[in-house]
């Protein structure tokens, strides 16, 4: 199991659950990635987004660049914060210690 699933899986067994989303972006024939999507996909399920993008090519963000790719990687990240700035207490309303 990758360490990305092995952080984020569903375990009885260490007493976490995962809660959240994690994303991955890979071209479907990259030899690199090995069978790294199925066991985010088996350990994950819906949490796990996948974007595949067509091809045999490896850096989706950087030299073999997909602009769709940076998008959702752009949304994800946005989202997560714009959730966790939610979750925050004001800074204006907390008394200073």
């Amino acid at each position: 199991m990758s360490s990305i699933a092995q952080r984020a899986a569903p375990s009885s067994r260490r007493g976490r659950t995962f809660v959240g989303t994690a994303i991955g972006l890979r071209y479907e024939r990259d030899p690199a990635v090995g069978a790294r999507f199925d066991t985010l996909r088996r350990e994950l399920g819906d949490n796990f987004i996948a974007v595949e993008f067509p091809g045999r090519k490896h850096a989706t963000l950087t030299e073999h660049r997909q602009q769709e790719g940076i998008d959702r990687v752009l949304t994800f990240f946005d989202d997560k914060l714009k959730a966790a700035s939610d979750h925050q207490p004001d800074q204006a309303s907390c008394p200073s210690p």
